[in-house]
């Protein structure tokens, strides 16, 4: 009868971790899903409050590769409709980019997005050199998929 005792108790101290993880990483997405609500209801300052709890909580690293991009792609949205653009082009640009790429690949079509929206706020900036670059950039990914959109592509050219 002992053995099986502490065997549960065993049990249950390293599922409890586990399951209070789990809570901690279903209570972070539920608040980047608040934060982008408040994004699409041009609430833009209180989704940035909500985003920058999220980041400064240590589970953060736990979220999965899709959701940390959630996560910097509304802080950009967010910069952006401010008309901080600047701002907007860090999270998109040196942080959202590169995680696309470890999501997916170079030539996933949402990195194809991402390189859209940067090259945007590059023509914000008055960049155009820069601006060229990234449609290039989308409009090669985006050709390159099956199920291309000609309408997509046409805006892209």
């Amino acid at each position: 009868m002992r053995p099986k005792l502490i065997f549960l108790i065993l049990l249950f101290s390293w599922a409890k971790p586990f399951c209070q993880t789990s809570q901690q990483d279903s209570s972070l997405i539920i608040s980047l899903e608040k934060a982008k609500q408040l994004r699409l209801n041009d609430e833009y300052q209180s989704s940035l409050n909500i985003l920058e709890t999220i980041r400064g909580n240590a589970d953060f690293q736990a979220l999965s590769c899709e959701d940390q991009l959630n996560y910097y792609y509304n802080v950009g949205a967010n910069y952006y409709y401010l008309d901080l653009l600047s701002e907007a082009l860090v999270y998109w640009k040196d942080t959202a980019l590169h995680q696309a790429t470890q999501c997916w690949n170079i030539r996933h079509p949402e990195v194809g997005y991402y390189h859209y929206v940067i090259g945007i706020v590059h023509g914000g900036l008055n960049e155009y050199e820069e601006q060229a670059f990234h449609f290039e950039q989308s409009l090669s990914i985006q050709e390159g998929q099956a199920a291309a959109d000609a309408l997509d592509l046409a805006d892209l050219m």
